[in-house]
């Protein structure tokens, strides 16, 4: 694999990926959007009301505000529930050359670690899993816009094979303290 294709640290306490699809921007984002499609890549949202300062929910490890909302081109979210006070997660498009760029960024509230740390880590939320497990939903996504079917035994697979991927990748690349 590519490290292209990793997470990238913007800083201590900011990842983001950056990906491709050769699909218009109201595709992605539909498959962003759409409760039964992001319901395909990612988890199917129990509350969703798209508009800014509404709430969703995932599950009971994610849920909270709508801090953004400006379709077809940014969502942003809202992640207290295990992030700490100043967490969010977004979805920024943008159209590129016929294609459309995602541009996933993840904040953590400095200080707040999860039981999966690595020691490197200690003071973040970025554990191995995590990482993986968003780099393996948009490989999902990529496949529910290419008019594929997802394989939720394959997910599982490529999450476990992202997981020892991203250890060595957190202790190489998270700048220090």
């Amino acid at each position: 694999m590519a490290n292209d294709d990793l997470a990238r640290f913007v800083d201590r306490y900011t990842v983001e990926y950056l990906r491709t699809f050769p699909h218009p921007i109201e595709r992605v984002w539909r498959a962003i959007v759409d409760p039964a499609e992001i319901g395909q890549w990612f988890d199917p949202p129990t509350k969703w009301d798209l508009r800014e300062g509404g709430a969703y929910r995932f599950d009971d490890d994610m849920s909270g505000a709508i801090l953004a909302y400006e379709p077809p081109r940014l969502i942003r979210f809202q992640d207290t529930t295990k992030n700490g006070p100043d967490a969010w997660f977004q979805f920024e498009l943008e159209p590129v050359e016929g294609e459309t760029r995602m541009r996933f960024s993840q904040h953590t509230t400095p200080g707040v670690a999860h039981e999966q740390q690595p020691p490197h880590a200690w003071d973040t939320c970025w554990y191995p899993g995590l990482l993986g497990g968003w780099h393996a939903a948009f490989e999902s996504l990529a496949d529910l816009l290419d008019g594929g079917s997802i394989n939720k035994l394959r997910e599982r697979e490529r999450y476990l094979e992202l997981d020892g991927i991203y250890r060595a990748h957190v202790d190489a690349t998270l700048p220090p303290a």
